[in-house]
């Protein structure tokens, strides 16, 4: 090297194959680049630039013509400069000189496997003196000349100072054959950019950090998915910035890339979390639980007792889930969430008319059940259900006698753990709210019930 760089150089490094390194110094009075070999111990060339540059923010731009290293620059007092370096040479192909513009400039280029994009963008982000809203830029990647500038339109000095970052991704995001910008700014803002005729297509406001714009789910019209993060969870966004899917990972998401570990025809998603990393699979129509059919619904006591079926299938279940509408169906409110063997759910609210609806749902989504209604005639506000033996309840006067606990654990210990119980117990809930209400007024018929009752208690009682 020419000089020993400062005690405070920042370092980075590029790899570009052939044991050559191209490094990236800046420090005090110092800001270098140099092209290394390993395997020679020698330095191929060595640059000195006017500006501030900032390590870790330069990239590599394939062009028709070849390879430049694009190196931005930070300042608050400078205008910002943009410089494209002949990676085999060492010598500036260009410098673009930002007039007026403070804060920092950082370029950007479409991955290889994207086909590489012929012009260079350069994104203007904010320092803590330098502050304002994000700006890109499109430079001819020969000469430097700006193409095109565009501005974020949601600058505001309430989101100004965050703007110190940004994501982006280039792809064909619509599948119309051009080359869209997909950008997020600090705020996490979304702008998807069209790069020929340099016209804002769509824009979400505080919807996340950009990873990537791939074909997620394989449709055949061929328009591209937007992976994005916000806090701990990953979002799939559709072309128009709709959200399609999303999971909450319950850690902040640090990083995030694409692979296909399983199978070539889906892509998974990868993401490095505080304490692990997790992998989520893109999922088709076969990985979906099947429907679940309600069997029936009936009004006891001003419960509601709503059973269904569930024909398995070789998707996972994770359970049911209950949803209420009151307004007809317009809107569902979640009732209560059941095990992948239950078939009940009791439900107490208040009087009127209700539509209720199953869910049978697992890590790849659910499917629902078709609604059916039912009106209450009265009772008090909604409360937790419990599951409860309806005729045993009512010869014993109360849910949580002795008797009734113990026929309540058999149930549930024995006779739903294998299809013949689970199908009794089905048909009691079924046929014995009619009974109970028979027997509960009549002190004949409910001492009648206990005395029958005895040697299945008896029995029960004997049995581990």
């Amino acid at each position: 090297l020419s000089e020993i760089p400062a005690a405070d150089t920042t370092w980075s490094s590029i790899s570009i194959g052939g044991g050559d390194i191209i490094f990236t110094g800046a420090g005090t009075d110092y800001n270098k680049i140099f092209r290394y070999n390993v395997l020679t111990d020698t330095t191929v060339w060595e640059a000195t630039l006017p500006q501030t540059i900032v390590p870790g923010t330069e990239v590599l731009c394939l062009r028709e013509t070849g390879l430049l290293y694009l190196i931005g620059s930070m300042s608050d007092i400078e205008s910002l400069e943009l410089t494209a370096i002949d990676i085999f040479t060492g010598v500036s192909s260009w410098t673009h000189t930002f007039d007026g513009l403070k804060g920092a400039i950082t370029p950007f280029a479409a991955p290889l496997e994207d086909g590489g994009w012929d012009d260079v963008i350069a994104v203007r982000t904010s320092t803590n003196s330098s502050q304002g809203g994000m700006r890109v830029y499109v430079l001819d990647g020969a000469t430097g000349e700006n193409r095109m500038n565009w501005q974020d339109r949601w600058e505001a000095p309430s989101t100004a100072y965050i703007n110190r970052e940004f994501s982006a991704a280039i792809s064909d995001v619509d599948n119309n054959g051009v080359t869209d910008l997909v950008i997020s700014d600090g705020a996490g803002n979304i702008y998807i950019i069209n790069l020929l005729y340099r016209t804002l297509l769509t824009s979400s406001a505080s919807a996340g950090r950009v990873w990537a714009v791939v074909d997620f789910d394989g449709r055949a019209d061929g328009k591209k998915e937007i992976i994005v993060s916000s806090g701990t969870t990953i979002k799939v966004l559709s072309s128009d910035l709709t959200t399609l899917a999303s999971r909450d990972m319950a850690e902040d998401i640090q990083n995030i890339v694409l692979g296909q570990i399983e199978s070539k025809e889906r892509i998974d998603i990868i993401a490095s979390l505080k304490t692990k990393t997790s992998i989520v699979k893109a999922g088709i129509i076969t990985d979906l639980p099947a429907q679940p059919i309600i069997m029936g619904i009936e009004l006891y006591f001003d419960n509601v007792y709503l059973t269904w079926e569930y024909a398995s299938i070789s998707a996972d279940l994770s359970g049911f889930k209950i949803y209420r509408s009151s307004d007809g169906g317009i809107n569902w409110k979640l009732v209560g969430t059941k095990t992948a063997d239950a078939f009940l759910h009791i439900d107490s609210p208040s009087g009127g008319l209700y539509s209720y609806k199953v869910a049978a749902y697992n890590d790849y989504g659910a499917r629902e059940s078709s609604a059916v209604m039912i009106e209450v005639m009265g009772g008090d506000e909604p409360s937790s259900s419990i599951s409860s033996c309806f005729i045993a309840t009512a010869a014993y006067g109360t849910p949580m006698a002795e008797e009734v606990v113990r026929l309540r654990s058999f149930r549930d210990s024995r006779l739903l753990t294998h299809r013949a119980g689970r199908a009794f117990v089905r048909w009691y809930y079924r046929h014995s709210p009619p009974v109970a209400e028979y027997i509960r007024d009549r002190r004949w018929a409910r001492a009648m019930v206990r005395t029958g009752l005895r040697p299945l208690l008896w029995v029960i009682s004997y049995i581990k």
